[in-house]
């Protein structure tokens, strides 16, 4: 499964059935499960100019336990660990936490590409989902400053910002293993902009990353679809261009909840 949102790219699931209606104001529903043992079973897919859509190995999500954890400006959160299996092996792990309607996620952010030095930043709670929104949310926005950008064998200051724009798109329902879940579908933007104060002659060089997200909650399961639309990203001065891939990862079978 892909994380949540891929701030590092800049860092999930076919339904057989899926129907949307008007969205609106739901009571607050549990679609973080917390129970050790839950699992999603996800099928995951990429998609890039030079391979097209490729088939990955499928993956397991399973719950682990709670644990209280904070990020790295202080703010703590009960966290529900997931720990992701791909053939056998443990991948990943991801942290969530369910504040009433809303959800947050537990990331790394970094900024790391094809032809651009990493950057990282640290671990933030982001709001990605909230059951009983109205209007689209700012779930991140955090500009980091002074940071050291090495390129060409030279090393610039630079700047990096971080912004994540959430909404509720609709409520919808999925088939998983035949079985209907009711689901959500949220819509996440988010954008990385990195400015690189060259100097003379270039001046300061603006490097944004937009990216769009989609991912849909299962009551009672969990994550059961999320996707990310392939993006090209390019800069004349210097010469900078990489793409970012695009992929779609669909629950597949859920249980133990």
């Amino acid at each position: 499964m892909k994380r949540l949102l891929m701030f590092a790219a800049a860092t999930a699931l076919i339904a057989t059935a899926c129907s949307e209606d008007t969205t609106t104001p739901s009571e607050s529903k549990t679609y973080m499960p917390t129970k050790t043992g839950a699992y999603v079973i996800h099928q995951n897919y990429s998609t890039s100019t030079v391979s097209g859509t490729v088939q990955e190995s499928d993956d397991s999500t399973v719950v682990v336990g709670t644990q209280s954890i904070a990020d790295d400006k202080g703010t703590t959160k009960t966290g529900i660990m997931h720990v992701v299996y791909t053939d056998g092996a443990a991948s990943d792990t991801i942290i969530v936490a369910e504040d009433g309607s809303k959800v947050y996620v537990l990331f790394d952010l970094v900024l790391s590409a094809e032809n651009i030095p990493t950057v990282e930043v640290g671990r933030r709670w982001v709001l990605v989902a909230d059951s009983k929104a109205s209007a689209s949310w700012t779930g991140l926005e955090e500009t980091v400053t002074g940071l050291d950008f090495e390129y060409g064998g030279s090393t610039f200051p630079a700047d990096v910002t971080f912004k994540l724009v959430g909404s509720k798109s609709a409520d919808t329902t999925m088939s998983i293993s035949g079985k209907s879940v009711s689901t959500i579908k949220y819509a996440n933007d988010y954008t990385i902009t990195l400015v690189v104060k060259a100097g003379p002659p270039f001046g300061d060089i603006s490097v944004p990353i937009a990216l769009k997200s989609y991912v849909y909650l299962g009551e009672n399961t969990g994550l059961v679809r999320q996707s990310q639309d392939r993006k090209d990203v390019s800069i004349s001065i210097p010469p900078i261009a990489f793409e970012v891939p695009g992929f779609n990862s669909v629950a597949v079978r859920a249980g133990g909840n």
